[in-house]
């Protein structure tokens, strides 16, 4: 006979010491809104790179992109001072929380609602410092969202590094100096 541990608690990572991340969607209660909750496991921001020796942050801020055209499906989790805080509760503990309302996602919309919590697929860009998130079924692509010109173009245009000269930086640093 084979067995399965069942876990005690609403977490599975209480005590999860490898790296996982897991997603759930919340009814609205009170004066929050309806939301997603994301929670990576301690490790896995280890894994990342942010550090989480004893005594530094316990607050890290991540940007959350939303995946259009051929990234359809997909997050990216990217490291961004003005983005969405995740948090620890305790300095010691495994698993940290997010919490993103559904009212600011722009291209994404929910199937169902309540989820409970449940892993993720994920890929981790180290040098980077992002995770790649597949989405779960219970979160889908609203296709009217974007356009079609908006999809075309995004797959059309080179991302190259801005390439100026020394009198180019000047000239830009005087505006930005001058607007302060």
């Amino acid at each position: 006979m084979a067995f399965v541990r069942i876990n005690k608690g609403a977490s599975r990572h209480r005590n999860a010491s490898h790296a996982a991340l897991t997603m759930s969607a919340r009814l609205a209660e009170g004066n929050q809104s309806r939301s997603i909750g994301i929670y990576p496991t301690r490790q896995l921001l280890e894994d990342v790179g942010f550090d989480l020796s004893e005594g530094k942050n316990t607050i890290f801020n991540l940007d959350v992109l939303e995946g259009i055209g051929d990234d359809v499906g997909f997050w990216m989790l990217v490291p961004d001072p003005k983005g969405y805080a995740i948090t620890l509760s305790k300095p010691k503990a495994h698993t940290c929380s997010c919490s993103i309302s559904i009212s600011k996602l722009k291209h994404y919309v929910l199937n169902e609602c309540p989820v409970p919590p449940t892993e993720v697929e994920y890929s981790i860009d180290a040098k980077e410092h992002s995770i790649l998130v597949q989405l779960p079924d219970w979160l889908r692509f609203n296709p009217l969202s974007v356009s079609e010109e908006v999809v075309k173009q995004a797959k059309e245009t080179p991302y190259e590094r801005l390439q100026l000269n020394r009198v180019e930086r000047r000239r830009i640093g005087k505006a930005v100096s001058k607007a302060l």
